[in-house]
Formats: C-alpha cells, structure tokens, sequence
C-alpha cells in the first residue's frame, strides 16, 4: 500500500464575510476559510495587535464586539498554523462604526 504523500503545498486561508474596505458595527461574526481543514491546527484571528481567540476546528468563527475598539481603520489579521508548523496569514482592512 502506498503511502500518503504529506501536504507540501501552503494551505490557504480567506475571509469568507468581510471584504477590504467593509464598515462593521456592533458584534460581528468573522468567518475564515482553510483550504485544508484536515491539516489546520488553529486559526487565531487579531484585530490590530489584540487576539481575539484561537479556533481550533471548522467552522472558524469570531465574534468580535467593534464597540471594544475606536472608530475608524483596523486591520483584521488571520494566522493559520498548519500541522507541520507553517503558517500562512491573511490581512483585511475594515472600518468599525459604533
């Protein structure tokens, strides 16, 4: 029986519901997408340099209360950590409006 070639390629990782530019209000559920759930320890997600948690198994979900931070730009940043100690990030800039 042949076996498993291991994953070599990066696993990548988008923002399913929040797009460059987007305004956000109030508590905002943050969903991130994995290419390869299977080989994803966890995704942390920042807003700016603050973690809001670490999740680790699909769905990855964040909720994030916008009335914790000052109006204006924040940058939302995912961190996927893959099983061999990779990590892959993803940086959206959006506008909290409390």
């Amino acid at each position: 029986e042949p076996t498993p070639t291991p994953t070599t390629s990066p696993i990548t990782i988008a923002f399913a519901n929040v797009r460059e530019g987007q305004t956000l209000s109030n508590d905002y559920e943050v969903v991130v997408t994995s290419s390869n759930p299977g080989d994803t320890e966890n995704i942390k997600l920042y807003v700016d340099s603050t973690l809001i948690r670490t999740e680790t198994s699909a769905p990855y979900e964040f909720d994030i209360d916008t009335g914790d931070f000052s109006d204006g730009n924040h940058v939302l940043k995912a961190v996927l950590l893959d099983e061999n100690g990779r990590t892959t990030t993803k940086s959206v800039t959006v506008r909290f409006d409390n």
